[in-house]
């Protein structure tokens, strides 16, 4: 990221806290001064003459401004049978004129009736009923439901109940199974169909088409205890989302993930909060602060299993893109549930000074998870091995603490589902740890519990009560904010951050799957009384409409193709990364004094771990004369000579830090002996410096060509060596105009910068797959090296890799740059053979009579008497170790 980017990033952080800030600055105040409708009671007795049409007994239900007054059923846990009328009302007067029909079973049949209105807030309704040019004195007074349900329907008991409640809990769990099946042949998440089943099973098909079925399946006191299975079932799910949440993730995701994640939440919040303002007026119910709060929570939240199933399912979990959408949905599954536990406390409030208490106690509780409930459950979960499952005990204080948290949340004055989500998230991430725990408890949450949770959701959600015109075109502007939200504000994020316009839209459409996530805010909502039946059921269209566009429109937007050649791409990357630790180098040394250079670079790698390379100097000594039939005393005088220089050398790489042995060879072909010292010594990189600037019509030759072409280790050429003394502060930079071909390349970039703790600057053709760098510059396809260069302003190293040598851009740019001596230039070529399976390259070992090695001191050697010109070899090792 250049400065330019850099800029726009911080400048898209700061927006995120100036626009949540406007938002609510100008949303609350506004909404404040709006009021909601009158509200009608659940259930009213008809009397003055228009039980004639209605019958006896009515159902209400309310949408804000939307009235329907309906049968009764008490067979069913809504009570809610068959529509009679319906229509709008005023929001300030609670006049209302209705339309529909009279019961088929009352004294005038049916036909159709017109119904005007006045609700009393609480109390009932009053009007006329005009009934075939009659007109029926209306008077519809609140009854008490349950009193009525009771003394109008068997209640079943003991083991009628029990056959009941089995019967259902069949009947859903084979629904869900078949449902579920059936989306995934369409390549849809399994979950979502199991919501589709648990609608299809309620009133709005099942209920409408076969109500008798439905009421003899869940009658009230069916329901009943379907609900807290219900409540069981969301109580796990949250503790398994909590357990599995990878702590890592969070805490390594860069900040691209940060950016996307904390962006595509805080714009769809603000435009659901700016939406408050046309929907709570048409569909709220309750105080418009808890309602606005909890439309801005609704549209932020992405569905985190859902979405992880859909990256697994697509193969997208095994590319860099998948990578960064699943940490940044991560990211937003924790801020999001945050967010909506201090949203619950202030509607669950009872001022502000209630509020504050409640997000205090809550602060409290997490404070006491993460100090004393979690290090007892460290010591408590502790298993000798990784096969070794968790016994009775231990599971039996998982249950036990989950159950109490919950609690806790619940008596705070947040939810119980919070406390659960908490106590998951604090337990040990060792696998033998969670796998057991998740195996023990997911079939019996996923198979039975949520399945059921789904059902009693399926028995609220009415896709009758969104009837007319004006209430599908709001449908249709909450689904476009929620879409538009998600997808815009991951768009600008991902733009923001340097992603291209298409990977930022791929990320976008994954962030905006809600799917049980949306259901699980909703259901909440539906509890605290904030959101009306009619919205309950536009928002759970829009969590299932938003979760299934994702998979068609992504095949759109990065077909299989795509995918494949990404996952390609990233195997490459994986099999070729490089891990410096416990790696050797070798510095071929002609002259001393210009080898420092060289020396300093050997310093600065680094192994993964932070850990030093182990460094050999190496030295090839031509012979005093060209006979060589026996090795002369002055063979050994220049051999000791040079030992000498080396040792001075080492010593000052001990002193920093860096293990360090030094040998030496006389020969007349330096290339071929440095190659034979390189493969003695099982040497991972040979350093090199070219004294020759370089030019894209005359590559490297000579020595450095020599070994280019030969040498089975990789090969690192320094230009400008120079300037090695004099470094700069920058970044170390590494040019990628095909990643694929530059993995050595990055590794060696990254190795280096740990040594010198410097950021680590990428300079590409096209958004890099990996998110290791601190920087990216993206560079048009077409520039010149006059373009590129630039981009290289400020950097302490430039790193290329020799295969990009084989284009003229690239040629054009080592040469650009190290002529104009920017900052010194390694130029890479990665080693010919192969790494072994544990990532190490090495040679045969020398055969004991190659080596001669110095036991006594770096100056003396020990040579056998009948030593050949084979052993033109001297080793001698460095006792001092430090870091190493």
């Amino acid at each position: 990221m250049n400065s330019s980017r850099r800029w726009v990033a911080a400048v898209a952080y700061a927006s995120i806290f100036v626009v949540l800030g406007v938002g609510l600055l100008l949303v609350l105040p506004a909404g404040n001064d709006l009021s909601g409708a009158p509200q009608a009671p659940p259930r009213g007795e008809v009397s003055a003459g228009a039980e004639q049409c209605l019958g006896e007994s009515v159902a209400l239900v309310q949408s804000g401004v939307f009235l329907q007054i309906h049968e009764v059923d008490d067979r069913i846990d809504t009570g809610i049978g068959p529509l009679l009328v319906d229509g709008r009302m005023d929001r300030t007067s609670g006049a209302a004129t209705l339309s529909g029909w009279c019961r088929a079973d009352s004294d005038l049949g049916r036909v159709e009736v017109l119904v005007d209105i006045v609700v009393a807030e609480g109390v009932g309704l009053t009007g006329v009923a005009r009934v075939e040019g009659a007109r029926l004195a209306l008077s519809v007074v609140g009854a008490d439901a349950t009193q009525e349900s009771t003394s109008t329907s068997e209640r079943l008991t003991g083991g009628a109940l029990l056959s009941r409640i089995l019967l259902a809990v069949a009947a859903v769990i084979v629904t869900a199974r078949l449902v579920g099946s059936a989306f995934r042949l369409i390549r849809q998440p399994r979950v979502i169909g199991e919501i589709t089943a648990g609608i299809i099973l309620g009133p709005s098909l099942l209920g409408l088409v076969f109500p008798g079925i439905t009421a003899y399946l869940f009658p009230t006191s069916v329901t009943e205890v379907l609900g807290v299975l219900a409540q069981l079932g969301l109580i796990f799910f949250m503790f398994l989302i909590g357990l599995e949440l990878d702590h890592a993730l969070i805490r390594g995701s860069g900040h691209t993930a940060l950016l996307i994640s904390h962006y595509s939440i805080v714009v769809p919040l603000v435009l659901g909060l700016g939406s408050a303002l046309l929907v709570y007026p048409l569909v709220g119910s309750g105080d418009f602060t808890g309602f606005a709060l909890f439309m801005g929570a609704a549209m932020a939240v992405t569905a985190f299993p859902v979405l992880a199933r859909i990256l697994s399912d697509s193969g997208l979990n095994k590319t860099r893109l998948g990578a960064i959408t699943i940490a940044c949905a991560a990211v937003d599954d924790v801020t999001a549930w945050c967010v909506l536990a201090v949203v619950v406390a202030i509607v669950k409030a009872g001022g502000p000074t209630d509020a504050i208490l409640t997000v205090g106690f809550a602060l409290a509780f997490v404070a006491t998870m993460v100090s004393v409930v979690q290090p007892t459950a460290k010591r408590l979960l502790q298993t000798r091995g990784r096969h070794e499952p968790v016994g009775a005990s231990a599971m039996s204080f998982v249950i036990v603490g989950l159950f109490l948290s919950a609690w806790t949340t619940e008596l705070i004055g947040i939810h119980a589902i919070f406390g659960a989500f908490m106590f998951g998230a604090i337990l040990p991430r060792a696998p033998s740890i969670t796998t057991r725990i998740v195996d023990r408890l997911e079939d019996v949450t996923v198979l039975l519990l949520l399945p059921i949770f789904f059902a009693v959701v399926g028995l609220s959600t009415q896709i009758g009560l969104v009837s007319g015109r004006e209430l599908w075109l709001l449908t249709g502007l909450i689904v476009a904010v929620a879409i538009g939200g998600k997808i815009g504000g991951s768009l600008i994020a991902g733009l923001a951050a340097g992603e291209s316009l298409r990977s930022s839209a791929v990320i976008g459409v994954l962030m905006n799957a809600r799917g049980i996530t949306e259901i699980v805010i909703l259901t909440i909502g539906m509890e605290l009384g904030v959101i009306s039946p009619a919205l309950f059921t536009i928002m759970v269209l829009m969590a299932l409409l938003t979760t299934f566009m994702t998979t068609p429109i992504l095949s759109v937007l990065y077909p299989r193709k795509m995918v494949e050649r990404d996952i390609k791409t990233r195997h490459h990357l994986d099999a070729a990364r490089r891990d410096y630790a416990g790696r050797r180098a070798m510095v071929g040394v002609a002259d001393p004094n210009a080898a420092r250079s060289l020396i300093r670079v050997a310093s600065w790698l680094r192994g993964d771990n932070g850990q030093t390379l182990r460094v050999v100097l190496a030295s090839v000594i031509p012979p005093p004369a060209r006979e060589r039939l026996t090795l002369r005393l002055s063979d050994r005088i220049a051999t000791s000579a040079a030992a000498a220089n080396l040792t001075r050398l080492a010593r000052e790489l001990e002193d920093d830090g860096v293990g360090t042995e030094i040998v030496t060879r006389i020969g007349t072909d330096s290339s071929t002996d440095l190659s034979v010292l390189a493969r003695q010594q099982a040497i991972d990189i040979l350093i090199v410096g070219s004294n020759d600037p370089y030019r894209r019509d005359r590559p490297f030759g000579g020595l450095v060509g020599d070994l280019l072409r030969s040498n089975h280790a990789d090969i690192l050429v320094v230009l400008n060596a120079e300037a090695v003394a004099t470094l700069s502060d920058g970044p170390v930079a590494v040019w990628l105009p095909d990643e694929p071909t530059d993995v050595a390349a990055i590794e060696l970039a990254l190795s280096i910068s740990k040594g010198l703790r410097r950021r680590v600057r990428a300079v590409a053709i096209r958004p890099a797959t990996t998110d290791r760098f601190d920087d990216i510059v993206v560079v048009a396809e077409g520039s010149t090296a006059a373009d590129v260069t630039p981009a290289f302003a400020g950097a302490s190293l430039i790193v290329v890799s020799t295969p990009n040598l084989q284009h003229e851009l690239d040629t054009d740019v080592v040469e650009a740059t190290s002529r104009r001596k920017i900052a010194p230039v390694l130029v890479l070529r990665a080693g010919l053979s192969p790494l072994h399976d544990d990532g190490v390259r090495r040679s045969q070992p020398a055969a004991a009579s190659d080596t001669r090695t110095a036991v006594n001191g770096p100056n003396r050697i020990d040579a056998p008497p009948n030593a050949l010109p084979a052993a033109d070899c001297e080793t001698i090792p460095r006792i001092t170790d430090r870091g190493d």
